[in-house]
This record gives C-alpha cells, structure tokens and sequence, in this order.
C-alpha cells in the first residue's frame, strides 16, 4: 500500500503475522534470559568448554583428552564406565583413563567427554533426578539405534540423547516446584506438558535446550535433534520424507526409553519397526530384534 505523507510503497503485514513476530520476539527475549541463568548456575561447566575448545583443534589427540579429562574426578569414573560397558568392553577391565580414551577412540572420546561433563553437572541440581535418568537411558538407546541408520554417527545420537531434555534442568532451576510438579503430574501427555512448559516459562523444553546448546556451539545435528525431538515432522524434504533425520532418531530413542521402562522388550522390535518415527529411519525387522537385545544388555549394565 502507498504511504500518504512520503508516497513510498509500503507493505503492510497482516495482524496475525505481527502478532507471530511480536511472540517470536518475546521468546528469544526469555530464551537468552533463560540460557543465561544457566550458565550462571554452570551448567556448561570450564571443563566442558576445554573439551569443546579442544575439539576444535586439528592436531589434538588422546594425550591432550586425557589431561582435561583427569582434572575431574567424577568425569573421569564415567569415562572408565563407559569404557567397560558392554558396548566398547573387550575381555580385560580398563582401569587406566588413557587406555579407556583409546578403546572409545578419540573423535568419539571428545564428543562423548563433553556431553558427561556437562551431566556431571547437571546431576547435581536439586530434582534433576527428574530428567538425568532418562536422559542417559535415551543415549544408550539412540547410540544402538543410530548403528542401524544413517541419521547420526553413534556417537553424535548419545550425546544428543543424553542432552534432549536439557531443557527440562534449567526450567527445574528458574521455574522451581511448579514446573517439577508438572513432571510428576500422572496422566498429562507430551503435548499438554510442553503446552504446561509454555504457559509457565513462555517456551518449551525443547526450543530452551536447543537455544543453548546453539550458544554452547554445539553441532547442528544434535542442535536440530533436541529442538524437535518432540516433533521430528517439523524437518522435511522431498515428497514430506525428513531431509534430516536426527531428529526422528531421538525422537523414536525417547519413546524407546518410556516403551521399555512401561514394558520390558516384549513386542518392543516390531513396535520400533511400525513406529511413525521409523519411516525415514528404515530400520527393518531383523535391525530391529538386533537394537532390542543390545539396549537390553546396556541399559541392564547401566543400571547394575
């Protein structure tokens, strides 16, 4: 439309749209607020950003891992478990760290090594029992399940699971008991919790998490994993197939994690193959049996 006073040809958005921008702006205004006070409270530790300044150096190695790795006793511990688990354990026990970041191999060590630093945090905030459980559950299962995919390099899948409800850790810290009474309520579905997210915080779990592990300059795959584990249908590509399918990985780990915890394997292969999350993931009938008796076996020695 023409503007009357300078005659210049404007174009005027419809309400509905201001109104979406006005909303969208209110949300990355309570998202930097929010993903502030989180690392205030430190939960992206200076450990956790050694490791990440440290993958980013061509010539690192396990050497210099292992010196970052060492200064912290309860990181240390988890990386030696993780190097006896039934999914990179041979047939002697790693007891030196070094050897454990060589039997996990470097690339993988790094990634890794950064998503248990900043748990090692998060597990120390008041209710976090209320999401870290299920968070290391759901990275076992996406780590299995991205063995049989071509969605993320296993590796990448486990951290992106362990942290898929990072969200959920800094609204416990800036929403305190109503928010964690919202993760205790029985009954309520996934939509009507984030719809609870929403109405208490003006921003779901899911966009919080991957706000800051965006700032945290985390990968895009994983970025993009957190943001939509809830709705992996947002990405799409060609003919309606996801162009990127890391978020229906951890999406399909998550349900995984609550159909086992609920009922143990029984059905759970075929429930994987028929599950919508599957389509663009094509896992088939015998992958699937294969997933179930390894997620079996890890999550059994996860919690031994």
């Amino acid at each position: 439309e023409m503007d009357a006073v300078t005659g210049v040809q404007t174009c005027a958005l419809p309400i509905s749209r201001m109104l979406l921008l006005e909303e969208s702006d209110v949300v990355d205004g309570v998202c930097d607020g929010l993903v502030d006070a989180a690392e205030n409270l430190g939960m992206f530790p200076e450990i956790a950003r050694q490791i990440q300044q440290l993958s980013f150096k061509k010539m690192a190695s396990i050497p210099d891992l292992e010196v970052i790795v060492s200064r912290d006793v309860a990181l240390t511990a988890r990386i030696l478990r993780l190097a006896n688990s039934p999914y990179y354990g041979g047939r002697r026990t790693v007891t030196a760290l070094r050897h454990a970041l060589v039997s996990i191999g470097y690339v993988d060590a790094v990634q890794i090594s950064l998503a248990l630093a900043m748990t090692s945090v998060l597990v120390r905030h008041p209710r976090s029992h209320l999401v870290m459980a299920h968070s290391a559950r759901t990275a076992v299962i996406a780590r299995e399940l991205a063995r049989h995919t071509r969605a993320l390099e296993p590796p990448e899948a486990f951290v992106a699971g362990m942290l898929h409800d990072l969200g959920k850790v800094v609204l416990l810290e800036a929403v305190g008991q109503s928010y964690a009474e919202v993760l205790e309520r029985p009954g309520l579905t996934e939509p009507e919790r984030l719809a609870a997210e929403r109405h208490l915080a003006h921003v779901d779990h899911a966009v919080l998490g991957e706000q800051c592990l965006k700032r945290w300059r985390f990968s895009c795959g994983t970025t993009l994993a957190v943001r939509n584990h809830h709705q992996p249908e947002m990405t799409h590509g060609l003919e309606g197939r996801p162009a990127f399918c890391a978020d229906a990985l951890i999406a399909l780990a998550d349900w995984v994690e609550h159909a086992y915890t609920d009922s143990g394997t029984s059905g759970l292969a075929a429930a994987i193959v028929a599950h919508p999350c599957n389509v663009p993931l094509e896992i088939d009938d015998a992958r699937a049996v294969e997933a179930v008796d390894v997620i079996q076996t890890e999550l059994s020695a996860l919690s031994g």
